[in-house]
């Protein structure tokens, strides 16, 4: 793909999409803190940035581009951190022998796990990523 990510209808959705995500989750940031936030966002929208639609280029291209990137080997592990849905974890499977999702929310945890049921190489688990510097998060 070259040139502007933005030529079609379904790009533009996509941004207002993850746009109209972004201010609902400032709104409730506000009223929950970020877990239950996050929670209720996924609880009303389903895939609420469009991370996993394939008609959104944008997101698809990014992950292919940042697969890309990796040094050309297989790799034992792997950490998706923030990992949502899954999308991307799904397709670092592909590269490492064990991967693990880590996500704040509950709601997008407990639905990673319902559209990943045919990868056995990958994980999720619910949990706050910044405390794994902190010694008191989910072990990796």
């Amino acid at each position: 793909m070259k040139g502007n990510l933005f030529t079609s209808a379904s790009d533009v959705r996509f941004w207002i999409r993850s746009a109209w995500s972004d201010v609902q989750l400032r709104r409730l940031l506000h009223k929950y803190g970020p877990a239950r936030s996050l929670d209720l966002l996924y609880e009303t929208r389903d895939d609420p940035w469009g991370l996993n639609s394939p008609p959104f280029r944008y997101q698809q291209l990014k992950y292919s581009t940042m697969l890309s990137l990796l040094p050309i080997r297989h790799y034992e592990r792997a950490l998706d951190l923030g990992c949502g849905l899954g999308g991307f974890k799904r397709r670092l499977g592909g590269y490492a022998e064990q991967v693990l999702g880590i996500d704040l929310s509950h709601v997008a945890i407990t639905q990673a796990r319902q559209q990943t049921t045919e990868v056995t190489n990958v994980q999720f688990q619910q949990g706050d990523f910044a405390q794994l510097a902190h010694g008191s998060g989910p072990g990796v």
